[in-house]
This record gives structure tokens, C-alpha cells and sequence, in this order.
């Protein structure tokens, strides 16, 4: 029991006991919608609607996830079934928002994105939120125009990426700022938080034009405060609720689906790294982690319905490396037939190039699985394949190949050897090696 809540019960009875339509709050010290349709009626009254319990709007705001609070007084905060009960039987629509964290500008990359995007999915499909229905990412601070893009802008793209594999669409809660840069990204809704009037996001920016929801004013009722939201209408909310699951698949299976549909030539764990191949001139690891990894140096290539957009590969190899795109078509495909042979059906690939020595270079490449045999995890499985070259001694040790290697096409040529062994070393393809070679 909170005695601060109690105190606020018992003063909400005293002062409108004599009010034409108010329920009395519980007394009993504990948080709930009792109390809140209390605090509603209340404010109603005070506002001066005169039928209480109408008039205030037929959409409530809730979160998912999470508490608030510490201490003595932390609390949950998170949606629960009998609670969607009680808001539909009062003939109220709900829309989710999602917020366990987001008050500092170093919360927000892609990976925090695609993180976020995973649970809230997972959460609303437990608690029955329909197809179709917007989930609010928050965004609650204040961040800079010069910041956003570093910072805000990955996360938005990460949460994209993860709902498009789900059958939710994604909203964003922040200043007008980050809502007009949502709706470039693709979050199909905004959520303003235009009641932080001094937040320079807010200071001179325009309203968006996918804007749901608008806060612009907080009532303290009783110590309480309670956010009024104007509604465009865009989103009606949800009043009829299926609760069950997403289909999932742990990540356990997962990684053994995997490693099956590949032939079990690799036993990875969890959280475990084995080497594939350990070469004088090139070693291969495979590692496989529960938490996603950051991405690499290169554009994020999503995997899409078990596909890998193999001619966005070629596009970038071609552009940064200047290599050859007619000759890299094969050698490419076998990337996608990798992806195809796994059968990860949603999830992104990049790729890291960095140089340990004169003659040694690492590549990785960085696979986030979202989905498995189309299943959805429910959590996170990165596998990265880690490979440390050394192309003059790899090149020289090819029968009948003279290389002159310099510095200038170095970088080209530890990433096309990295993708031919890929294929070589994974999936048992040697013809790519010396296409790989050509396209040099």
C-alpha cells in the first residue's frame, strides 16, 4: 500500500462526494483504473462537463512494458489483461506505447531499435493488439537538430525494420522535430509531445502530417497528473483484443534450426565462438551471441522474406570498391543462397572491414536474426562470421595467379576473397574463388 496514494483517495471522496455521478475511489492505498476514473471525473467536473464518464474522449494511451519510480516507490506501469477489461467495458479504445528508456540522447542507435521493436511486438501480441494496429516508440528528450540524425534517425529505422517483419506498424512519441523525421523514415503515426513547449524540437517546427495524437496540457488532480490529448482521428485504438502470441521460436532453436539447415557442419553455441577454417593465410570464426550486434562499416542489407536484396549488394560493392559488376553476380548469389540455405527469413546483414597490420586485414560479416523459418525470436541471436586475412599470401598461394598488390586495391580484394570463402568455406562452393579473383 502507498500512503500518497491512499491520501489521494481519500481526498477525491471528501471533495466530490456530493457530485452528480461520481464513483467513489477505493481507499485502499493502490493504484488502478478505480482510482483513475475517479481522477477522470474529477478533472471532468472541473472542466466543466457535466456528464461525467462522457465527453473526455474514447481513446486511452497505455504502455506495454515497464515501471516507474524507485525504490519504496516503484510501480508498474505496463498494460495488463484485466486492466484492457475494464477500459473496453468502459467503451474505451487503447493505443500502445513503448518506453523502457529514452530520457538520454546515448539510449538511441539502430540495435536499441531493433531491440525495442522485438519486445514491443512480442508484448502486444500477448496482450491481443490486432494486425494493424501503431505502436508509439518514445523519444522522450529533448535532442538537438544536429543530433538527430546520429542518434534518433538509426533507432526510427531500426524499429522499422523490426515491426516489418510483424504484423504491427510503427509510431513515434517525441517533439515535432522527431515526429517530422519519423514520417521521412516511415513511422506511419506521430505522437506529439507538444506539451514540452520550452523543447527546442518543438520551437518553429510544424506540426507533422501523420500526426495521431497531440499532448498539450497535464491536470494535477490530487498530487496526480493526468495528460489530455488532442486526437486526429487517424487512430481509432483497439477495443477488441485476441491475446495469444506471436509465432515464435526461442532463440535456442533457432540457432539449432539453423545449424541443421545448414548441415550441422558447425556446432556453435550461444555465446560461443569456433573456428571454421585456420589457414596460414586466412582464418574463419563463426560466433554466435544473444544480444545483437552493432553494425558494420557498410549499408544495413535487410533479409526479407528469406531473400538478401543481392543487387543492393553489388550496387555498394561496386561503388565503394570499384569493382567489376558484371563479375560479381556469382559471387554475390552465393551470399544469398547462404541466407536461402539457413532459411533466416527477416533480419539484416553488414559488413566491417578494418586493417590489424600492413599485410593482415579482418573482415566481418554481422547477421541479426529476426525471423527463423519465418517464426519471430523472442529474443535477440546475432551470428557473426569473422575472418582475418592475409590476401598477398592467400593470392599467391592460387596455382597460376600472379597479384601485384597494392595499398589502393587491398580493400577490394580482402572483400571479395572474404565473400568467395564464405561460400567456399560454408557452403562447400570452390568455383567462386576464382571468380572472385576475375573481379578484381
Amino acid at each position: 500500500m502507498d500512503e500518497r496514494v491512499k491520501e489521494v483517495q481519500v481526498w477525491l471522496n471528501k471533495t466530490y462526494k456530493g457530485v452528480n455521478g461520481f464513483e467513489k475511489a477505493p481507499e485502499n492505498g493502490r493504484t488502478g483504473w478505480a482510482t483513475i476514473y475517479s481522477l477522470r471525473e474529477a478533472l471532468q467536473h472541473e472542466l466543466g462537463i457535466s456528464t461525467l464518464g462522457q465527453g473526455f474522449g474514447d481513446i486511452v494511451g497505455r504502455y506495454l512494458t515497464g515501471s516507474v519510480g524507485a525504490g519504496a516507490s516503484k510501480r508498474d506501469k505496463y498494460l495488463t489483461a484485466a486492466e484492457i477489461k475494464r477500459i473496453t467495458d468502459a467503451g474505451l479504445a487503447i493505443y500502445p506505447i513503448y518506453e523502457d528508456g529514452g530520457y538520454e540522447i546515448e539510449y538511441f542507435s539502430r540495435i536499441q531499435g531493433y531491440r525495442d521493436g522485438i519486445k514491443a511486438v512480442n508484448q502486444a501480441s500477448k496482450l491481443g493488439f490486432p494486425a494493424g494496429a501503431t505502436i508509439y516508440f518514445a523519444v522522450d528528450v529533448d535532442i538537438q537538430d544536429g543530433d538527430i540524425d546520429g542518434t534518433v534517425v538509426p533507432y526510427m529505422e531500426g524499429v522499422v525494420s523490426a515491426l516489418a517483419s510483424s504484423r504491427y506498424n510503427p509510431g513515434i512519441y517525441g517533439t515535432r522535430n522527431v515526429c517530422l523525421h519519423g514520417e521521412k523514415v516511415g513511422m506511419k503515426y506521430s505522437f506529439v509531445a507538444d506539451m514540452s513547449y520550452g523543447w527546442s524540437g518543438n520551437l518553429g517546427f510544424k506540426m507533422p502530417k501523420n500526426w495521431a495524437f497531440d499532448q498539450f496540457v497535464e491536470y494535477p488532480i490530487g498530487g496526480t497528473p493526468i495528460d489530455q490529448v488532442a486526437a486526429s482521428g487517424k487512430d481509432s485504438g483497439t477495443k477488441y483484443f485476441s491475446p495469444g502470441t506471436e509465432n515464435t521460436i526461442s532463440v535456442s532453436d533457432a540457432l539449432d534450426n539453423i545449424r541443421k539447415n545448414l548441415g550441422n557442419k558447425f556446432a556453435v553455441d550461444l555465446n560461443k565462438t569456433i573456428t571454421i577454417s585456420n589457414g596460414p593465410a586466412l582464418k574463419v570464426t563463426l560466433t554466435a551471441t544473444d544480444s545483437f550486434s552493432e553494425v558494420g562499416s557498410s549499408p544495413v542489407f535487410t533479409i526479407s522474406n528469406g531473400k538478401l536484396n543481392s543487387a543492393n549488394i553489388t550496387n555498394w560493392l561496386a561503388n565503394t570498391y570499384g569493382l567489376k559488376p558484371e563479375k560479381l553476380g556469382i559471387v554475390v548469389n552465393g551470399a544469398g543462397t547462404l541466407v536461402e540455405s539457413s532459411k533466416i527469413t527477416a533480419g539484416n546483414i553488414s559488413v566491417k572491414v578494418s586493417a590489424n597490420s600492413n599485410d593482415e586485414y579482418k573482415l566481418s560479416f554481422i547477421c541479426n536474426v529476426i525471423k527463423e523459418e519465418d517464426k519471430l525470436l523472442d529474443n535477440e541471436l546475432s551470428l557473426i562470421i569473422d575472418m582475418t586475412i592475409k590476401p598477398l599470401p592467400f593470392l599467391n598461394g592460387i596455382p597460376n595467379l600472379n597479384v601485384n598488390l597494392s595499398a589502393e586495391n587491398a580493400g577490394r580484394t580482402v572483400v571479395l576473397i572474404g565473400i568467395a570463402a564464405l561460400a567456399l568455406v560454408i557452403m562447400g562452393n570452390p568455383e567462386l574463388l576464382p571468380v572472385a579473383i576475375a573481379a578484381i
